[in-house]
């Protein structure tokens, strides 16, 4: 009986090193994964922090008129522009990024679902593309606008117009978004502002 009572004793020692081990062995496991989260965090965000601090003192552009053009910027964008008020202001965004960035297709499809906009069939998403329209700026970059307005039912649906502007291996992607209505007036503006793009030198 005595060497029964040990055993045992000796058993439930065991047991509870055991799970101590393995307390310990998942703590490691959980507080690595946090650590690698954070890792990946600063090395997805890194590339565009650095694509701006590379680019924001040479990329030039003219503010359309009667726009405001916010002082400071953060994140991944270069400028950040507004016109208008209340209901009607719009919002018109300049951001770079690396080489293709995902090209016109992919680009268009990702913002169609932000509009929630469904199209049927692919063969009437590639009418959409090709109405898009294509020009040169300032700087002799190519650069295509597509127009989402065309898309909203009525004047004051959500939507946005966009300029994909190519400079060597960079992307530029200029952004105007709010209602259908306020961004029809305003796409005179839009475009100037997204033709006057060209690189100067650092100051």
């Amino acid at each position: 009986m005595i060497f029964l009572k040990k055993g045992a004793k000796i058993a439930h020692k065991k047991l509870y090193k055991f799970r101590y081990v393995i307390f310990f062995l998942l703590f490691l496991v959980f507080t690595s994964c946090d650590g690698d989260s954070s890792i990946r965090s600063y090395t997805e965000e890194a590339p565009a922090q650095e694509m701006r601090a590379s680019v924001e003192n040479r990329i030039k552009w003219e503010k359309p008129a009667g726009w405001t053009q916010e002082t400071n910027t953060s994140g991944m964008r270069l400028a950040t522009f507004s016109t208008g008020a209340g209901d009607d202001a719009i919002i018109c965004t300049i951001v770079p990024l690396k080489g293709e960035a995902g090209g016109l297709k992919a680009n268009v499809t990702r913002w169609l679902g932000q509009l929630k906009i469904q199209m049927q069939s692919e063969e009437k998403l590639e009418r959409f593309l090709d109405q898009k329209e294509s020009f040169f700026t300032r700087g002799n970059y190519s650069a295509d606008l597509v127009d989402f307005t065309a898309l909203a039912a009525k004047p004051d649906d959500i939507s946005m117009m966009v300029a994909i502007v190519r400079i060597a291996e960079m992307t530029l992607f200029i952004k105007m978004s709010g209602k259908k209505e306020p961004l029809v007036a305003n796409r005179p503006g839009f475009e100037s502002l997204c033709k006057s793009i060209h690189v100067g030198t650092k100051p």
